[in-house]
């Protein structure tokens, strides 16, 4: 199925471009977590908002109050955990070693969870050693069909070298 009109329609506080949706159905509803530059800061800015549409195609309606504020981050991914009744959220935070995670009881509005570090931006090998890529991000939190999340995937870099990591999660 393909439209005419624009799924979303940035408006401020982004700058001018977006991308990177993050999209979960949940009671009917679309909710979308997209990444933009933040016009309110002069050096680049990376953010995270939220929006809202009855169904895949839109339109999606902006929520303007960014999701996480204090960080600048990018690459968000967006789950709905039926056992905790809350959406979820895990960001790369840009320019830092880690990954934070983010909890909503409505989808609109975001909090840190507890605990905000998902986790280190490192891998524990399996003879021990700790990898720590130059790059760690794009995250991806695939799930149970309760929304219990069960691996992680990311994209890393070192050097030249470029792969997808999955890592099993725990609870």
């Amino acid at each position: 199925v393909t439209s005419d009109k624009p799924v979303f329609t940035p408006k401020p506080p982004f700058k001018d471009v977006v991308c990177n949706p993050a999209v979960v159905e949940h009671n009917g509803k679309c909710i979308m977590i997209i990444k933009g530059d933040d016009a309110r800061h002069e050096k680049p800015f990376r953010m995270q908002c939220v929006a809202i549409a009855d169904n895949p195609l839109g339109p999606f309606e902006q929520v303007d109050k960014p999701i996480l504020e204090d960080v600048s981050t990018e690459d968000a991914c967006i789950w709905y955990d039926k056992k905790r009744g809350q959406f979820r959220s895990v960001v790369h935070v840009l320019y830092e070693p880690r990954l934070v995670q983010l909890v909503s009881d409505n989808g609109l509005d975001w909090r840190k969870a507890e605990p905000f570090l998902f986790m280190r931006k490192e891998f524990t090998m399996s003879d021990g050693s700790i990898w720590k890529p130059d790059r760690v991000e794009r995250p991806f939190v695939l799930t149970d069909a309760n929304g219990t999340p069960e691996w992680l995937y990311v994209g890393t870099k070192q050097g030249d070298l470029s792969a997808n990591v999955a890592v099993k999660l725990t609870e």
